[in-house]
């Protein structure tokens, strides 16, 4: 070490010191030169002192310490506080801004319904919507590592169901973009994706914000395993009424699945009679 001309380096806690007895003394008459929460030190040396006016120069730049310590320390619990705040209002503002997504799927999955009631049975699917479905049957989103949003699975909601939803989405997308028209105005929807639809499959997203069962829905909305999975109070509780038929009719299907290309204002469905 010694040809190489390095030091030692101590190893363990480094020793306390003190600031020196001159600058206490001159504190007293420059109090600039007291401590800051920059340059923080306390007199610890006190058995070095052989005056009175030492010593109280001494306790007077102990005390000066001790009111930069307190300030510091609160200045530091309310920058605490502040970012601590801010942190809770921002996950508050994501978590209204999911659930207004959730809310609008709904909404507009419904009025898709209402825009085709002249078919028979999408009539009969309109009133059953507009009677029972909330926002909370309709699935969220989570960003994964790319960004992208992947759709969220309820717990306790059918697998089919995601299906069912998926047709209205794309007819809600396929009355936007008119063949031979110009779309119509406003945003387009979230893109969102399965991923338990790519290749491989990926786990599906648990919901983990209002992923509570909605009561008192169709039997066949309800998952099977979950709902076998449910003490007899529980499924009283849920209250699943009889099934009902989710069969959309086939020709505004493919009208639906014509919109499954479009990713952008500038795209365009397929024609009306492509072949599925």
């Amino acid at each position: 070490m010694k040809l190489m001309k390095r030091k030692k380096v101590a190893i363990g806690v480094p020793p306390i010191t003190t600031v020196p007895s001159s600058r206490v003394t001159r504190f007293l008459a420059q109090p600039d030169l007291g401590p800051t929460a920059q340059n923080f030190q306390l007199f610890l040396d006190f058995a070095s002192l052989e005056s009175p006016q030492a010593r109280k120069a001494a306790n007077a730049w102990n005390r000066r310490a001790g009111e930069v310590f307190v300030q510091s320390f609160i200045q530091f619990e309310k920058q605490v506080l502040h970012e601590e705040e801010d942190e809770d209002a921002v996950t508050a503002m994501r978590k209204a801004a999911k659930e207004q997504l959730r809310r609008s799927r709904c909404e507009r999955r419904i009025d898709v319904l209402k825009a085709c009631d002249k078919d028979p049975a999408m009539k009969r699917l309109y009133k059953f919507a507009a009677a029972n479905l909330s926002w909370k049957c309709c699935s969220g989103e989570s960003t994964d590592t790319q960004g992208e949003s992947a759709i969220t699975v309820l717990p306790w909601r059918a697998r089919r169901i995601r299906s069912f939803m998926r047709t209205l989405d794309l007819l809600h997308l396929a009355i936007r973009f008119p063949i031979n028209h110009s779309r119509s105005a406003g945003r387009l929807p979230k893109a969102r994706y399965d991923p338990q639809t790519l290749d491989p499959p990926r786990e599906p997203v648990k919901e983990v914000a209002y992923f509570q069962y909605v009561t008192g829905l169709p039997a066949n909305f309800y998952d099977e395993e979950w709902l076998e999975s449910l003490s007899q109070f529980e499924r009283d509780h849920v209250n699943p009424g009889q099934p009902i038929d989710l069969t959309i009719p086939r020709h505004i299907v493919v009208e639906a699945e014509a919109a499954a290309t479009l990713r952008g204002k500038k795209t365009r469905p397929l024609l009306r009679n492509f072949n599925m």
